[in-house]
């Protein structure tokens, strides 16, 4: 993806209960504030949603289940134009975000919801117009210029 306004629709990220759900990538760019990936609940009655963004050239995996948003987060600058290996990684009770050899691994209790109620199209790189209103906790500002 070379275009500020590009991005990729995929179908919804799966994480069935009992299961580890695990997304990976190649990001390479410049920019300091990037959407990697994102990836909603379909409807009005969960909020359910999970993204992956770059804050000032540093990851951050940002989970709410319906209750609480979870946050993960990354020292590790990526905004200096060479690829890095991303590895997201979400369980019941835990998630991951790795990048490269830098990983971070937050554990919760999720109470009664025990899984994402994803059901929107996972968009990388950027969002459609739709999904712009179901991610209003997040910066969404540009696209990334490179995903392998």
């Amino acid at each position: 993806m070379n275009n500020k306004t590009s991005f990729v629709a995929l179908p919804s990220f799966r994480i069935y209960p009992g299961s580890t759900g695990k997304l990976s990538c190649d990001v390479k760019t410049r920019s300091s504030d990037v959407l990697v990936f994102f990836n909603s609940s379909q409807g009005s009655t969960s909020r359910d949603f999970i993204a992956v963004e770059l804050i000032n050239g540093k990851p951050k995996l940002s989970i709410d289940m319906g209750s609480d948003l979870i946050e993960v987060t990354l020292k590790t600058s990526l905004n200096d134009g060479t690829w890095h290996t991303l590895l997201v990684a979400i369980s019941e009770t835990s998630a991951k975000i790795q990048i490269d050899a830098e990983q971070n691994i937050t554990r919760f209790h999720l109470g009664g919801q025990n899984y994402l109620n994803l059901g929107h199209l996972m968009y990388i790189g950027g969002v459609g117009s739709e999904a712009h209103s179901l991610s209003g906790k997040l910066r969404l500002s540009s696209a990334t210029e490179m995903l392998r």
